[in-house]
């Protein structure tokens, strides 16, 4: 896993490769994952340059592929009545019906 870096060695890597100090790119996919051993979250994200590196200062420069889903979440914390041998948990029902498909 890469590791997060100072302010100063990152530029003294951009010195080293001259790199701009803006590099304008794509987001075209990005995984949520975490280290199996640590449980450590981390996301991987891939770029995709943009062949014309001057900024747009509009609004529509980034056109809207698709709307966004609704996200619906909730947490529970687990007690030892969550641990009989059913095997489920209950919750509430209206996070149930919000969350869970039906």
């Amino acid at each position: 896993m890469e590791q997060a870096s100072t302010n100063q060695e990152l530029n003294q890597r951009i010195l080293l490769f001259k790199l701009q100090s803006k590099i304008l790119c794509r987001v075209i996919n990005v995984h949520l994952l975490a280290e199996q051993e640590t449980d450590e979250v981390f996301a991987q994200i891939a770029l995709l340059l943009e062949a014309d590196q001057t900024e747009s200062t509009t609004a529509d420069s980034c056109p809207r592929q698709h709307p966004r889903p609704k996200l619906h979440s909730f947490s529970k914390v687990l007690t030892a009545s969550d641990t009989r041998t059913h095997g489920g948990f209950s919750v509430l029902r209206k996070h149930a019906t919000k969350c869970l498909p039906y």
